[in-house]
């Protein structure tokens, strides 16, 4: 299943992408603060039709795999979601800037573990396949030795991840009920670029419903 989900999690990884260039030597750059105690607030937008009446609670949360041995850390800040429904509309969440360290999220076997909340929104009801994370690399301390790391992500610091439940390609959300997502942050090693950031989804781990 892993394998699975690690490539439709990179479908968008090789499209033309908005490039972070972070020099590294070893040291702590100035990154800013890595903890949070609360959670981002957000801004309704939408370009979805909402056929169904009322909303769902949507709460996302976030934890990282672990980091290659390349870095000690890896500052980034997150601003904000966009869910995407099987008929191509989307729903756009924008919330204030949360600071976090992947090193300080890094969930190894149990994704719960490590895990931060980004933030809680309202949602329209829908049947949603993808997400995508407003996520950019600010800063990071390399494992040694001085050097040029670039991130690839999607246009404005945008990363991929997917939307299933068991049973489907998709996720189903009714009106009324709370949703928790979980995802789990990854980098791996890019092609045109050193290193690209994405994302895994399972449903076992990642997700929590409750009516």
């Amino acid at each position: 299943m892993v394998r699975l989900l690690d490539r439709r999690s990179f479908l968008a990884a090789g499209a033309t992408a908005g490039v972070v260039t972070i020099a590294g030597c070893g040291q702590d750059s100035g990154a800013p603060e890595t903890e949070n105690t609360e959670a981002g607030t957000d801004e309704p937008g939408t370009t979805c039709e909402e056929s169904n009446d009322g909303s769902a609670s949507f709460d996302l949360d976030i934890t990282a795999d672990q980091l290659p041995d390349a870095f000690e850390s890896i500052s980034v800040e997150f601003t904000g979601f966009e869910l995407s429904d099987v008929d191509g509309c989307t729903v756009t969440r924008e919330s204030d800037p949360v600071q976090f360290d992947l090193d300080q999220v890094e969930a190894g076997f149990d994704w719960s573990e490590g895990s931060i909340d980004l933030m809680e929104t309202d949602v329209p009801p829908g049947e949603y396949d993808s997400i995508t994370y407003f996520i950019t690399v600010t800063d990071t301390t390399l494992s040694s030795g001085d050097g040029e790391q670039t991130f690839q992500t999607n246009e404005d610091g945008r990363v991929p991840g997917i939307l299933w439940d068991s049973g489907g390609n998709s996720l189903r959300i009714e009106a009324g009920e709370s949703i928790t997502i979980t995802p789990q942050l990854t980098v791996q090693e890019g092609f045109s670029y050193d290193w690209r950031m994405g994302s895994k989804f399972d449903t076992q781990e990642s997700l929590d419903r409750q009516s």
